[in-house]
């Protein structure tokens, strides 16, 4: 029997058929992706997604008065508008936020640090008269000052694990040759006269300040072999005001002297000549950016500067020194330039170019700022004083004031501070307040590094100090 072979007309039908079927469904996925789908009364809305994470998975996930099936990790698409969200599990306190969703939008709630109801307080060691501490950037060490009953100073590096334990560091005699020209003893009246100013990542080598009768030395210490410590103001024979690591490793450093900015390479004990003057303070990006205030005839300016000599001007025409910020969000730079009152916030895609940095927001204050400084995620902003704090969140473009002062940051999201002797915690937009435990504020509290306990040291009944730590997550 023969086939009638198909026309030349249904073939072009057919192919146009699939091509149609295909390009519906690829129509659908984008506007599935995209968040679109038709509400119970047959409109069309684009939805908003709300990322949710806790810091201990499997929390229960709240959204108003309708609860999840799934647990955290997890996500869920909402209609536009504003919601109350909360996230709970046995045994830690809730944990609630509430916030507007917009269409397309995602919100991030993946940041949510659960504090366990009952908390144990564990002590450790007893510290004689306690002067000053760092924890090493990978929260697994703390470098320690001490003062003993004879007046001389104690180094001590703790680390920290389940079982903490603590070893006495000896420095060399010649970090201060100086006092001991002038007929003091080793290391005694020092104690109370040092600062460190930076520690390593993983406390191998730190920066310490000494304030040595009216001058100040600057002493770089290797904590891992002490005799190759040197003592920069007597190696290079400036009067530095300020010194910062370049790298990790703690063997280049941006120092300022006398307005000069140079660099600094402990490893082969070398100083280069100034790179940049009358420069009064500068932030660190990364090893070879950073910002500067700059200072000529009581004007003051902000720049970019990028290792190898190439600057750009940032901010012109201050009339008081203003405190700088530099960071990267994504990908936009940013630099944070606080004077007096207003803050100005420059972004751009270039540190240097057509398109560098630019104003993009600027923000009125109602008090003196102390100090600005980024999360580590620099992400959000923190401008603080004794007595209050602004926080500003570079992706929502949200502005929040809590009325507590001096504020730091436990993480990227959560500060604390001492309220009623306890360390107290909040996330960064003031909400989830809980107290810890009693610990001091002038030596700070730390996150260990799986983030299991929280550290910090307290006076005891004897008048000594001790370690102390709570434990965060519960078996």
């Amino acid at each position: 029997m023969n086939r009638r072979k198909p026309s030349t007309i249904s073939i072009i039908l057919k192919n146009l058929i699939t091509v149609l079927a295909m390009v519906a469904i690829v129509v659908v996925l984008i506007f599935l992706i995209q968040g679109w789908i038709i509400n119970p009364d047959g409109k069309t809305v684009q939805t908003g997604l709300v990322q949710f994470a806790t810091n201990v998975s499997g929390s229960t996930v709240q959204i108003d008065e309708k609860t999840l099936s799934e647990k955290t990790t997890t996500k869920y698409q909402v209609v536009p508008g504003k919601y109350t969200f909360k996230m709970t599990q046995e045994g830690y306190e809730p944990w609630s936020r509430t916030a507007s969703v917009g269409a397309g939008e995602i919100l991030w709630l993946n940041y949510a640090r659960l504090i366990p109801k009952n908390k144990t307080t564990e002590s450790f060691f007893d510290i004689e008269n306690l002067k000053t501490i760092k924890f090493s950037q990978n929260k697994q060490k703390i470098f320690a000052i001490s003062q003993d009953a004879s007046g001389f100073a104690k180094f001590w590096l703790i680390e920290l694990g389940e079982n903490p334990k603590t070893t006495e560091i000896i420095l060399p005699e010649k970090l201060f040759e100086r006092s001991l020209a002038e007929g003091e003893k080793h290391l005694s009246n020092i104690a109370g006269n040092i600062s460190i100013e930076g520690l390593s990542e993983n406390a191998s080598r730190a920066i310490l300040k000494w304030k040595n009768g009216e001058n100040y030395e600057w002493l770089a210490v290797n904590l891992a072999d002490v005799e190759k410590s040197n003592n920069l103001t007597d190696e290079f024979s400036l009067n530095f005001s300020k010194i910062t690591a370049r790298d990790k490793n703690y063997t280049k450093f941006y120092a300022l002297a006398n307005n000069e900015l140079r660099e600094i390479n402990i490893e082969n004990s070398t100083i280069s000549a100034k790179i940049l003057d009358g420069i009064v303070d500068f932030d660190i990006y990364s090893e070879n950016i950073l910002s500067y205030v700059k200072s000529e005839n009581s004007v003051y300016s902000v720049g970019i500067f990028e290792n190898g000599g190439k600057t750009t001007l940032v901010a012109q025409n201050l009339s008081s020194q203003p405190k700088i910020a530099i960071g990267r969000y994504y990908s936009e730079n940013y630099i944070h330039v606080l004077s007096e009152k207003t803050l100005k916030i420059y972004k751009g895609n270039e540190w240097f170019g057509s398109n560098q940095s630019k104003i993009a927001k600027t923000l009125s204050l109602d008090f003196d700022a102390e100090n600005i400084d980024l999360n580590s995620e620099m992400r959000i902003l923190k401008i603080s004083s004794s007595q209050k704090t602004v926080n500003y969140d570079l992706e929502t473009s949200s502005k929040y004031e809590i009325s507590g002062g001096d504020l730091r940051w436990l993480d990227d999201f959560v500060l604390y501070n001492r309220e009623n002797e306890k360390i107290t915690v909040r996330d960064f937009d003031g909400s989830n307040k809980y107290s810890i435990f009693e610990a001091l504020s002038e030596f700070g509290v730390s996150l260990s590094r799986d983030e299991k306990y929280i550290y910090g040291f307290k006076k005891n009944s004897s008048g000594n100090f001790e370690l102390v730590r709570v434990k965060m997550i519960i078996n």
